[in-house]
């Protein structure tokens, strides 16, 4: 079946923003440019399960993205965190497109602490990909992460994201492999900088480096830029004394425009 011009451009930029929809770790991430492999809330798992030393309750979130204003790259997340002696239990999916392009990844995984500096974590999940009149695939691949606190203001993480997800003949079946690397450092209590970089077999390495500001309790500022692609982000973030935080923001690209954000986070118990 042959596709329009219109159809073929919508393709042609989901296929290229795909590899990178498959660990969407919400709003909070995405207002520090795609800084995620360090964060410590319950949305890194889809970025960094190895993330499990940082998260001492339950918790569960939800995001939303709507990149470059486009219904059909539309892109949401599901992520929670159960606590399990010194681990604990991951449950995630990703969800991005629409009807002619539809992407999935579900997924279970666990993580545990090696000692009080350094945690490990690994998921299995179930990647689909469908395109309207062609063809679908699905594939089984798996995350691998690890987290290290080197000392008070410097941490450590990086992570292999889609292991095996590239063997394929067809690109179109592929799922690519994702590896990032990034550092937090904590300038002081209320202010912590994030740099990442990440690489993907169909993608150009990307360097991130994002901004948070606890202004007062409760309330952040975020922001942060892709320097080598064009890319600002900000944000703010916000705790109810309910123990629900509300983040909202939104990315720029130069070149295709805005992409709006939102998630809630719900922590179930309060921190020990």
């Amino acid at each position: 079946m042959k596709l329009n011009q219109l159809t073929f451009l919508i393709l042609f930029l989901m296929v290229c923003i795909s590899p990178y929809a498959q660990f969407f770790s919400g709003a909070r991430s995405l207002s520090l440019a795609g800084n995620s492999v360090t964060l410590n809330d319950v949305y890194t798992v889809h970025s960094n399960p190895g993330i499990i030393s940082q998260i001492k309750e339950i918790q569960i979130g939800s995001s939303y993205s709507k990149p470059y204003l486009i219904s059909e790259f539309q892109q949401q997340s599901i992520a929670s965190f159960i606590p399990i002696q010194k681990g604990g239990i991951i449950i995630r999916g990703v969800f991005s497109g629409k009807e002619l392009f539809r992407q999935q990844k579900i997924g279970l995984g666990y993580g545990f602490s090696l000692n009080e500096k350094l945690s490990i974590g690994i998921g299995l999940n179930h990647q689909e990909l469908r395109i309207q009149h062609y063809k679908s695939s699905n594939k089984l691949t798996a995350d691998i992460g690890f987290l290290a606190k080197i000392n008070d203001k410097l941490t450590l993480g990086a992570s292999i994201l889609s292991v095996g997800g590239n063997q394929s003949k067809e690109n179109l079946e592929r799922f690519p492999s994702i590896m990032q690397i990034g550092i937090k450092y904590a300038i002081h209590n209320q202010f912590d900088t994030y740099i990442s970089i990440d690489k993907t077999a169909l993608n150009s390495v990307y360097y991130r480096i994002g901004f948070e500001y606890e202004a007062y309790k409760n309330l952040w500022f975020r922001t942060g830029c892709v320097l080598n692609a064009k890319v600002l982000a900000f944000g703010i973030g916000y705790e109810l004394p309910m123990r629900l935080r509300i983040d909202l923001g939104t990315q720029w690209n130069q070149i295709l425009g805005w992409t709006p954000h939102i998630g809630l986070l719900y922590r179930f118990t309060t921190k020990k």
